[in-house]
């Protein structure tokens, strides 16, 4: 399985860290995080944030994915095991520390999004909870508040913004990025899913999957109609 930057992991076998492979950083473009990285230690089991992905020199090992334990430490790790498991959707919770640094360090993935506070409310200056609070320039800010206290174990779940209907193309570049866009025709739910396993002119294969059943055609309601993406 695949992981995104932001995803929550967890790590059930400490035999998948790279623990010395210093090049890595310079590889990738990634140098920002070296200052983090914990050279010469065994990742240990537990949860951590996705921070930054790369590739492995060797492409064997493929791709290596930075993951941040709460204290902020930097450990290199490889799924080729499966020793990483996403933390579902709704499990996913982070600590201001980390939501923090993910918003310092990919400003633009998380420029906008929203959070509520689930655990140790951030205060404002008067004591009032501030239960939402906004990613703007890579900087976690409470609306209407001109500063909030939070603590260590202040701890924040993202408030999903309600999908909104697209076009069939836009469904296909969603499919191709590895999202599940849908369309109920006649009660019936079709998933279109984008094949990078069998190429097209235009470098994907579409198939279209409705429970079991799996076809490559795609009707006339589906180019018509509009889909929502999960």
């Amino acid at each position: 399985m695949d992981f995104k930057i932001g995803d929550r992991v967890h790590v059930s076998n400490n035999g998948c860290s790279f623990t010395t492979y210093s090049e890595f950083f310079k590889r990738n473009g990634l140098e920002y995080f070296k200052k983090d990285w914990v050279h010469g230690e065994i990742i240990p089991i537990g949860d951590y944030t996705v921070a930054a992905i790369g590739k492995h020199h060797a492409s064997y090992y493929g791709t290596l994915y930075l993951l941040r334990s709460e204290r902020g430490k930097i450990h290199i790790a490889t799924n080729l095991y499966r020793h990483l498991t996403l933390i579902e959707e709704g499990e996913k919770k982070l600590k201001a520390y980390d939501l923090m640094k993910l918003a310092a360090e990919n400003p633009q993935r998380y420029e906008g999004k929203r959070y509520k506070t689930v655990e140790y409310f951030a205060l404002d200056g008067s004591g009032k909870a501030r239960p939402v609070a906004l990613v703007r320039e890579g900087s976690l800010i409470f609306p209407d508040c001109t500063s909030a206290y939070i603590t260590s174990k202040t701890t924040f779940e993202e408030i999903k913004p309600e999908p909104q209907p697209v076009s069939f193309m836009e469904a296909r570049k969603a499919a191709i990025e590895g999202k599940r866009p849908f369309i109920v025709l006649d009660n019936i739910k079709y998933t279109l899913i984008a094949d990078k396993g069998l190429y097209d002119v235009n470098g994907y294969w579409l198939k279209v999957k409705s429970g079991n059943n799996i076809t490559y055609s795609i009707s006339t309601g589906m180019l018509d109609g509009m889909w929502t993406v999960q």
